[in-house]
């Protein structure tokens, strides 16, 4: 017998079958709007599935659930093949800024935010970033400063 380093393309002359791997594409990019509903559209990927699971995460893997994103920020409904999901009729309040959107395959675990490994891209929320506390008085002029988020522009 001859022994091959299989070091090179050539080493592998058999085929053996197909390796398929399934998830969605990485890359997206998102915008939804705080005090809005919000939905995750346009996945593509191979075998995604409706009951597939989504979490907007500060990273994926370690990162916390965003607050202001309804059922601890993992969308409760999938829908067109599993390149939607979102939180129904609830609409989202997080503060503004850009997070990310974690993905679990259906037939995993996929409870908490460690479960969702793969990152299919950035949600950004348009809003304010939230914290500012200010107190007027009746009868006076009252005006704001300092107000920060994400998107903001003026007459908001």
């Amino acid at each position: 017998s001859v022994a091959m380093s299989c070091t090179t393309i050539q080493a592998f002359t058999w085929y053996i079958g197909t390796l398929t791997i399934t998830g969605p594409r990485s890359g997206m990019a998102l915008t939804c709007r705080s005090g809005h509903l919000c939905r995750i559209t346009g996945l593509v990927g191979t075998n995604l599935n409706i009951e597939d699971s989504v979490m907007v995460l500060t990273a994926c893997t370690s990162g916390s659930a965003v607050d202001g994103i309804p059922n601890s920020a993992k969308t409760s409904s999938g829908a067109m093949g599993g390149s939607e999901h979102g939180w129904g009729t609830e609409r989202i309040s997080a503060a503004g800024g850009v997070y990310r959107i974690c993905w679990c395959a259906k037939g995993f675990t996929c409870f908490e935010s460690v479960h969702h490994r793969f990152d299919v891209g950035a949600l950004t929320v348009i809003g304010p970033s939230g914290g500012l506390y200010h107190v007027c008085q009746v009868f006076e002029v009252c005006t704001w400063s300092g107000v920060s988020g994400q998107g903001l522009q003026d007459g908001d």
